[in-house]
């Protein structure tokens, strides 16, 4: 679909050759002169992975504010880490949705995006998973739950009292 030579979808990567971008170096690349209401756009991110956005507002001069680009396939989970630090290196910018676990010596943290920009630390993630107290060394299985000691536990990832699109 064309719009005055616009195209609806737009790879930011082979398009202007930007490799290894975030939304904020992916949408600060385009010609506000070609910006257009509804606009997609593709992009390899820092993580090697690919990311969609839509333009969702209707006045064109938020055309390059990130907050009014909306994720189309969304990978909230961000993963496990050592520290926050390290969270907050690899991920500099996180949108809303996001999260991550934290661990911090024997314990592990929710660190989730309520802002965009900013993690918030939400608490000890065992306790808002489950009622069991579990120690040892901690991994995520494919299917989501928690390896601990190299045995599958069966208990899921997923805080209890959070809802996740």
């Amino acid at each position: 679909m064309m719009f005055h030579g616009i195209s609806d979808f737009l790879n930011i990567t082979t398009k202007y050759n930007l490799e290894k971008t975030n939304l904020e170096g992916a949408i600060n690349s385009l010609n506000t002169n070609n910006s257009k209401i509804g606009q997609v756009i593709c992009f390899l991110n820092t993580e090697d992975t690919w990311e969609f956005y839509q333009f969702i507002d209707q006045d064109l001069r938020n055309f390059l504010k990130p907050e009014y680009w909306k994720p189309l396939i969304r990978i909230h989970f961000k993963g496990l880490y050592n520290s926050e630090d390290i969270l907050k290196t690899l991920i500099k910018i996180p949108e809303i949705g996001n999260y991550a676990y934290v661990r911090n010596e024997d314990k592990y943290y929710l660190y989730q995006c309520s802002e965009y920009g900013k993690w918030e630390n939400v608490g000890d993630l065992l306790s808002l998973i489950t009622n069991l107290h579990i120690t040892g060394d901690i991994e995520i299985s494919p299917h989501n739950t928690w390896i601990i000691d190299g045995v599958d536990t069966g208990v899921g990832i997923y805080p209890k009292n959070f809802y996740w699109e």
